[in-house]
């Protein structure tokens, strides 16, 4: 809602809590409003998670009805990838083909470090200790019908990483914007503009 948008950037702006009033956050349907829904009906082939964390996204579309033929979980933390690995079987439709990559995305191939074993906060931090080489999207030669990104704040750089892919195959995009000021703004006008 625009009351948490608000939050966000008076958090990222001033460091100031402004909590929500009228509007409570729902986890359970943050996933599923209705344009999602409505744009997921007849595209049901390939489901791309990047950072996909325990799979959270793809188990709430399933409970509401959405699945797809085909998941690529992408997760480059260790622990979460074999947390992920261990529950391929109960969480996922059982004709449905399930892959785990430990690929780090970013706009281009370079090393950079990698803060892991944190979880959802895993990330790229370049004080990291751990140094990783990144792939792009666009390298994956993937065909998603959504593609949903939360990487703790390189969310748009991935989709600079995946124009071609995008451009080609129009997947519905689902990315968060609140891990830093510029996704604010930049996040969402570039890929805006980018994207049509």
């Amino acid at each position: 809602s625009l009351e948490h948008y608000e939050s966000f950037i008076s958090w990222r702006i001033n460091y100031f809590e402004f909590l929500p009033v009228v509007e409570p956050i729902k986890p359970e349907s943050r996933y599923v409003i209705e344009e999602v829904q409505g744009a997921l009906k007849s595209r049901s082939g390939q489901l791309v998670d990047i950072g996909s964390h325990l799979a959270q996204m793809p188990k709430r579309l399933r409970d509401h009805g959405i699945e797809f033929e085909e998941y690529i979980l992408i997760e480059p933390d260790l622990l979460s990838r074999k947390s992920l690995q261990s529950q391929v079987n109960k969480n996922f439709p059982s004709a449905a083909s399930v892959k785990i990559l430990a690929f780090v995305l970013d706009s281009q191939s370079h090393h950079v470090g990698f803060a892991e074993g944190l979880g959802y906060c895993s990330q790229i931090w370049p004080s990291a200790i751990s140094m990783k080489m990144t792939q792009t999207l666009d390298s994956l030669e993937l065909h998603p019908d959504l593609v949903k990104v939360h990487t703790e704040g390189s969310e748009f750089e991935i989709l600079m990483g995946g124009k071609e892919t995008i451009n080609n195959h129009k997947p519905v995009l689902m990315f968060t914007v609140y891990h830093n000021r510029s996704g604010f703004c930049q996040a969402i006008v570039s890929s805006m503009k980018s994207f049509p």
